[in-house]
């Protein structure tokens, strides 16, 4: 939900972090827990949009040296026009998990 995703970018002030928050939502556990996440989850249009536009707020703010909402575009998710705006998947995603 945009709460969820505005209380991320809140809370941190790098890139990586905001990020990882990102995925761990998405994922629906720690990352602690996780080896690697093969493949990127998809979202929305809308969504995505937002999400763009939070990186590029974040950036402008914490790293202005750095391509606004690069980071997003490198690692962020993908967009499926066959989502409804908010909706989120990991179907597309294959979750190492740690033993």
């Amino acid at each position: 939900s945009k709460e969820e995703i505005n209380k991320i970018f809140e809370e941190e002030t790098h890139q990586a972090s905001v990020m990882n928050k990102l995925y761990e939502l998405v994922v629906g556990k720690s990352l602690d827990f996780i080896i690697k996440v093969e493949g990127f989850p998809e979202c929305g249009e809308e969504a995505n949009e937002y999400i763009m536009l939070k990186f590029r707020e974040f950036d402008r703010k914490f790293h202005p040296h750095v391509l606004c909402g690069g980071c997003w575009l490198n690692h962020g998710f993908s967009t499926n026009k066959n989502l409804e705006s908010w909706e989120v998947s990991i179907n597309n995603c294959k979750i190492i998990e740690k033993e």
